[in-house]
């Protein structure tokens, strides 16, 4: 599992045992090009417990290594140790692209 980040790292950082199911869930939000909700990090991880995703998803942004932000009322979480940025979303069709400048 290649990762930017270390990952292992930064769980240990926070007192966390790293443990298979984490690393996916970071590797899946450190991979992604815009935050996803907890059903799709979930689905792209078949072999986590869709609870353990979403227990794991909750810890980790109150621990800080995740962003969380909504839309559409659905919470989006994205990996923290990625650069400060924002995205704009069309309220028509719902796609996402990530804004080049901070206004």
């Amino acid at each position: 599992m290649e990762t930017t980040h270390d990952c292992v790292r930064e769980l240990h950082e926070l007192g966390y045992r790293v443990t298979p199911a984490r690393l996916s869930i970071l590797h899946v939000l450190e991979k992604a090009k815009r935050p996803l909700s907890a059903s799709e990090v979930a689905h792209k991880i078949p072999d986590v417990n869709e609870v353990t995703v979403y227990r794991t998803l909750e810890v980790f942004a109150k621990k800080g290594l995740l962003r969380v932000g909504e839309k559409e009322r659905v919470m989006r979480y994205s990996y923290a140790a990625h650069s400060h940025h924002h995205h704009m979303v069309c309220e028509d069709c719902g796609y996402t692209t990530e804004c080049v400048t901070c206004a």
